[in-house]
């Protein structure tokens, strides 16, 4: 608890970093990056949401990224030799995965399941309009998102058909996701820790989180699939993250999305409990891309601390 309210104080910092940031530049005209406005619109398979459960642990395996799984969550950094790392792979790191995976099927601690889904929207500046798809002329929530300063000006509602340009009842349409691995994980870890367990209750930990971030992968994967969207095409943005950073937007995607139904909750930090969940918003722009910004300083795709892409296994498409 203490950790989450110092994390709290920093992002109500941050935020009113950005607040004051946007006043002192009020006074200058609102300059819209290039991003094509006309982008075509999918055709959706179902309006609102679905609940899948009991997502088998093994469809979710090809998904795992191990580079953060070992060098992040394990903490294997620091091999720069090529040789000693594929040993390391061979011997100490591709095996820990196998045990968790294994365990994890055994033993039941993770419950894999998610709630995701597609909702009309529109963009209103730098905000993103949720309509009810029984009544596009009905809001459930508004999500406004920073621009980049300099650079492409980019801004995550440019991926969206702007309001003034849609015709008569033409709507765009996001995709919005939460998945859980459910509360058996931490849990485990807990128990672990109190028995002086301290390696096991790292890999049990560490790859419960890998695990929540591969069934997020596992479900953007099944959305791209569904609104048939290209190789390339449709970016997964998770709130926290520099182009949509404010968590208090957990609050409107809760109010969208029946995450209840898959026992998800709000901290009063606006944090996910259990604590192996995220959520996000799909974007189906061909267009879209992740980037950041830092002080100002926008952080395109390519460049350094952009968030690398999943490496998923040969075959998955």
């Amino acid at each position: 608890m203490l950790e989450e309210a110092r994390v709290h104080r920093v992002r109500e910092h941050e935020k009113l970093e950005r607040r004051n940031a946007a006043a002192a530049g009020a006074a200058a005209p609102a300059l819209r990056s290039t991003v094509r406005r006309d982008a075509p619109i999918p055709t959706v398979p179902f309006w609102g949401a679905r609940v899948l459960r009991d997502i088998p642990i093994w469809d979710v395996y090809p998904f795992i990224d191990r580079n953060s799984l070992y060098k992040m969550s394990w903490q294997f950094r620091g091999v720069r030799d090529p040789a000693k790392w594929e040993e390391l792979l061979r011997s100490e790191l591709e095996p820990r995965l196998q045990r968790s995976m294994e365990e994890a099927v055994r033993e039941g601690w993770l419950q894999l399941e998610a709630v995701y889904g597609y909702w009309p929207a529109l963009a209103d500046g730098d905000t993103v309009v949720v309509y009810d798809p029984g009544d596009i002329d009905a809001e459930l929530g508004r999500f406004t998102f920073p621009r980049q300063s300099e650079q492409h000006r980019l801004c995550l509602a440019d991926y969206i058909r702007p309001a003034e340009e849609a015709a008569d009842g033409e709507r765009d349409v996001i995709a919005l996701q939460v998945v859980t691995t459910g509360p058996g994980a931490s849990e485990l870890s807990n128990r672990l820790q109190i028995d002086g367990s301290y390696d096991d209750m790292l890999r049990i930990h560490g790859f419960a989180t890998q695990m929540a971030e591969a069934t997020a992968e596992y479900v953007h994967h099944r959305i791209r699939r569904e609104l048939r969207l290209g190789e390339d095409q449709g970016r997964r943005y998770s709130w926290g993250y520099p182009s949509c950073p404010d968590l208090e937007d957990h609050e409107i995607l809760m109010k969208i999305v029946p995450a209840s139904e898959i026992g998800v909750v709000l901290t009063e930090g606006y944090q996910f409990v259990p604590e192996q969940s995220t959520g996000a918003i799909v974007m189906h722009h061909p267009e879209a891309r992740y980037f950041a910004v830092y002080g100002g300083t926008p952080v395109e795709e390519d460049a350094p601390g952009a968030p690398e892409p999943v490496l998923v296994a040969p075959g998955i498409q």
